[in-house]
């Protein structure tokens, strides 16, 4: 690791991270590496980005192939080599599950790159303003398409789509779906789906560069969109579990959360969980909520209107 340069960019040193801790390698001497960068943010910072690294497929050889690219050779040895042990095969189950991750990942891919930006006059921004929503500014991890294959009723229409990203490493990893229809109605049933695992990801409506001092979070996209009205930037989290998840993110020291009011009382909780890791982190946050039983923002946007 202590041939690689911890000057890269932040997704670069993130990686490294990954492969780092996947090899063993300990905590201080990550961060002693990473010390020597130019653009070293300090411990806290680095203890944040280590302590959210969880399982993400990339293994110690991501960091022995980085290495390699940057001049490092392994050392021979004196004497002859042992015989490699045999490295076991995959079962026909593992092949076949890894075969479908691999599709999930091309049809998602494809999907993206078939997306548009919301614009005027599009069947998205109609329903986005239908619904009392400000559009979402270029850039946005939120875009639309005009005709995505709902399976499970069958048919083909617009809808929007957000790249969920790993709130952390701001890595993509799925897509969230919305059918809709240019009043303001959602189509199908179910109207939302996901293609690939949301677990500690955000939909980020504004883009991370544009996210300074404070942030915004709402758990839907509509509800987020609403919360825009008022206050900037804003990104979605999905829902209330991913809410109560939230991870404190370096270098974003206010945190403004818009809480749904619905009669469990879930989205409140989950609200109140996420500001208490944020405050015990030292950082600034206040939750709003609709002083009536509106179950988010964007009931008591359309209410209003």
């Amino acid at each position: 690791m202590f041939h690689l340069d911890p000057s890269c960019i932040r997704d670069d040193w993130v990686k490294i991270g990954m492969a780092a801790k996947a090899a063993g390698i300990s905590f201080e001497d990550f961060n002693q590496w990473s010390s020597s960068a130019a653009n070293y943010k300090g411990e806290r910072d680095t203890a944040y980005m280590w302590k959210s690294l969880k399982g993400s497929g990339t293994t110690q050889r991501t960091l022995f192939y980085l290495a390699r690219q940057a001049g490092w050779k392994p050392a021979q040895p004196d004497h002859a080599p042992r015989r490699a042990t045999p490295i076991p095969r995959k079962s026909a189950q593992a092949e076949q599950t890894d075969e479908e991750e691999q599709r999930k990942h091309e049809r998602m891919n494809t999907i993206w790159r078939q997306c548009q930006p919301i614009a005027l006059c599009t069947v998205a921004a109609e329903y986005l303003l239908a619904r009392g929503c400000l559009l979402p500014p270029a850039g946005s991890d939120l875009r639309w398409h005009p005709n995505l294959h709902h399976t499970p009723d069958n048919f083909d229409g617009p809808a929007l789509v957000g790249l969920v990203r790993n709130a952390v490493t701001g890595q993509p990893q799925a897509l969230h779906r919305t059918w809709i229809r240019s009043d303001g109605a959602k189509r199908g049933n179910p109207p939302r789906m996901a293609l690939g695992p949301t677990s500690d990801g955000v939909v980020m409506l504004w883009p991370s560069d544009a996210v300074s001092m404070g942030l915004c979070i709402a758990e839907g996209i509509e509800t987020a969109l609403s919360m825009a009205h008022v206050w900037r930037p804003v990104w979605s989290v999905i829902d209330k579990g991913h809410l109560r998840k939230f991870p404190v993110l370096a270098d974003v020291e206010g945190l403004t959360i818009w809480a749904d009011n619905d009669s469990s009382g879930g989205g409140l909780d989950a609200a109140r969980e996420c500001a208490r890791r944020w405050r015990d982190a030292g950082r600034s946050v206040s939750i709003r909520v609709a002083v009536d039983a509106s179950n988010d923002a964007n009931d008591l946007v359309r209410g209003a209107a």
